[in-house]
């Protein structure tokens, strides 16, 4: 069991420990991220807030000259976006999706699959003037209604083609010396000068030109991180501190995280002494030896900005945190020492950079701080610790689990789980499972599951004990007992490479535990 749960779980977070920073209080609320794509404009990426119910991507270029041609092709997706023809017109009834080209021809719905659009304009006389000598003008702009505010949803444009030229002021046509092809048959035209620079921005509202930012080139270099920090708790947080003094005149600021070629979007933050602090916790203990990429993104007059990129690891903060005086921090080194050591275990396990492995740089003093007797293993396992008479609930079998944090997946028996509750209670604190926490167990007649996951590193030898209730109130089950020592004691030594994973992940805990006091 334990081998088939940890061969596809292993890719996220396992155990952590108890370190705080004493972040106290949370604001800014999030709500879908859109992100807007495209095989000619630069990307961009929002958290649309989540009491607006419009969201409208555009397009936009900043260009010498004016629209001969175009053809392009937008994708969206309709799980999370609704396209509704007239949040897309003005009041006379045009599209405002090519807002300076009257006479576009839009389809707003090729193959009838509700998630495209296509547009063309093709000019034989006088020329749509998009050119522009201080900001950049949208060349498309697609309003949708909002229909699922979580997750992210990508809008992706196509162009297929642009031409842009300048008019013959003695004959108001097009002077054929000044055609030039920007893109054909979605390629770029290398060689074009005609627009100096493509971007895409989301804002929430319907088209507003206004909301184009002034410069297409959102880098703005004041959007800087103050500092960062680890938080050891039940994940491995990394803390992207940012001063609040840097936000003053922005909005909405968030933060986008790389880590694993994973992408994550973070629009909460909770506040501590003068910084605004983003907790990134997808820090599986593969990756404690990668870098990892932070981009803080804000709104100022109107207009999105982002800052450089950030790069950390927490490899990194241990290597800074063994200069400090190893006499007044011996507990701290040695915490971090058995933290690289189980993601250098996780690594081997599943052969993730194998040959990198994160704690290769160690010296052979720092490896001595480490914890590496196991101590004595006591099993607590026992799914009848409690008898009482006649149960209706059954528990059956208990095992490790490993997601995102470190947990114990119970098993049980019942006729019918209707009213029917499992209390988890470890060091004095309780935690209620109800039917909707059951999961049905695949080959089993009335088998379910649960996993409790509210276990802390210094938690590796506590006893957690289940029991089942009716009405929340009438015990209906034997008492069962269970920890993650259960566990290791039960696997250690078994010689293979889960054995050597669990012993890391075990002699962490146990230095975490030091640690804490």
């Amino acid at each position: 069991m334990f081998k088939k749960i940890i061969s596809t779980v292993l890719s996220v977070c396992m155990v952590l420990t108890c370190l705080s920073v004493g972040i106290v209080s949370a604001s800014a609320a999030g709500g879908l991220t859109v992100q807007a794509t495209s095989n000619y404009f630069d990307n961009f990426s929002k958290v649309v807030d989540s009491s607006e119910d419009k969201v409208t991507i555009a397009y936009a270029i900043k260009s010498s000259k004016d629209l001969v041609n175009a053809e392009w092709y937008l994708t969206y997706d309709n799980t999370k976006l609704e396209f509704i023809e007239d949040d897309n017109m003005d009041y006379n009834g045009d599209w405002t999706i090519m807002p300076y080209v009257p006479n576009a021809i839009i389809n707003t719905d090729v193959g009838g699959t509700h998630n495209n659009l296509c547009g063309n304009v093709s000019i034989v006389s006088t020329l749509p003037k998009i050119s522009s000598t201080d900001k950049p003008k949208t060349l498309v702009a697609v309003t949708f209604e909002v229909i699922d505010n979580s997750g992210t949803a990508t809008v992706d444009l196509q162009l297929r083609n642009l031409t842009l030229g300048t008019k013959d002021n003695s004959t108001g046509l097009l002077d054929p010396d000044s055609e030039e092809n920007v893109v054909t048959l979605f390629e770029e035209n290398s060689n074009s000068t005609a627009v100096t620079s493509s971007s895409a921005v989301v804002y929430e509202g319907y088209y507003d030109e206004s909301k184009v930012p002034d410069d297409s080139n959102p880098l703005d270099s004041s959007l800087t991180f103050n500092s960062y920090s680890l938080s050891l708790a039940q994940n491995i947080e990394m803390n992207f501190n940012v001063a609040q003094s840097k936000l003053d005149g922005y909005s909405n600021p968030y933060i986008v995280v790389n880590s694993g070629g994973q992408e994550t979007t973070i629009s909460d933050y909770t506040v501590s002494g003068t910084n605004y602090v983003f907790k990134y916790n997808k820090i599986y203990p593969q990756l404690i030896g990668d870098d990892i990429t932070a981009v803080l993104y804000a709104t100022k007059d109107g207009s999105e900005k982002h800052g450089p990129e950030y790069t950390r690891s927490v490899k990194g903060y241990c290597t800074n945190m063994f200069k400090l005086d190893h006499s007044s921090y011996a507990s701290f080194h040695t915490l971090l020492v058995n933290l690289l050591n189980y993601g250098a275990q996780a690594q081997t396990y599943i052969n993730y950079k194998a040959n990198d492995l994160c704690n290769k740089d160690l010296t052979a003093t720092q490896q001595s701080w480490a914890l590496k007797d196991l101590g004595t293993l006591n099993s607590v396992r026992n799914m009848n610790s409690e008898p009482i008479s006649n149960p209706t609930v059954t528990f059956n079998s208990a095992t490790l689990s490993l997601g995102s944090t470190v947990g114990i997946t119970m098993f049980f028996t019942t006729d019918n789980i209707a009213n029917k509750t499992i209390v988890a209670t470890v060091s004095g604190n309780e935690y209620s499972f109800t039917s909707e926490d059951f999961v049905p167990v695949s080959g089993y007649t009335n088998r379910y599951k649960v996993t409790f996951n509210e276990l802390y590193a210094n938690d590796m030898r506590s006893t957690v004990s289940f029991r089942a209730y009716q009405n929340n109130s009438q015990l209906v089950s034997n008492t069962a007992t269970y920890s993650i020592e259960s566990y290791v004691a039960a696997h250690t030594n078994d010689g293979n490479s889960v054995a050597s994973l669990i012993n890391a992940m075990y002699l962490y805990g146990e230095a975490a535990k030091a640690y804490a006091g």
